[in-house]
């Protein structure tokens, strides 16, 4: 149950501050979107699932395979170490058009299905808790401001690693209520 319950805090840490800070990079750099969100705060959750779909916390995680098994034409022997490669299952096919980053239709709550959280069995089990923070968080920033905007003097830094995707500096310029 500890161990359970130390990957569950950490694991939810990361995937919020992740989520929270690659929103508020969005939203700093789309004032036309923060204005939409203060007028229809209702699309927020909208929102969150398409820069989850379009840049996620998680990257890849590793798996077993437990026995012999046939992927995509591919053998993959019993034991294997093999890489969920979640960023690239929400991305289009080699070669398609890469679509908007938040889309009318994503933003309006019709976005596509994505793997950020992983996919059946090995799906994040603090998913909505990720999701709520990052919601309640969102609504409060934008009911508490005007505007914000990425500080210029101090341009957003992202903390190096190929498995995660978050920020180690997200300097913004807040303009309050």
């Amino acid at each position: 149950v500890r161990d359970m319950l130390v990957v569950l805090v950490s694991a939810g840490v990361e995937t919020t501050a992740s989520l929270l800070s690659t929103a508020l990079e969005t939203l700093a750099r789309d004032p036309d979107l923060q204005a939409r969100l203060r007028s229809e705060p209702q699309l927020i959750p909208g929102v969150i699932e398409e820069i989850l779909r379009a840049d996620g916390p998680f990257q890849f995680h590793y798996r077993c395979a437990p026995a012999d098994t046939s992927l995509g034409g591919m053998q993959i022997p019993a034991n294997s170490r093999v890489m969920l490669m979640w960023a690239a299952a929400n991305r289009p096919t080699p070669g398609a058009s890469t679509p908007e980053l938040l889309r009318s239709d994503a933003v309006d709550g019709r976005t596509a299905p994505h793997f950020a959280f992983g996919r059946g069995l090995h799906f994040c089990i603090g998913a909505p808790v990720a999701r709520l923070e990052a919601r309640i968080a969102i609504e409060r920033l934008l009911s508490a401001t005007t505007d914000f905007e990425l500080d210029p003097a101090q341009p957003p830094t992202r903390r190096p690693s190929i498995f995660i995707r978050r920020h180690l500096t997200l300097p913004l310029s807040l303009n309050g209520r």
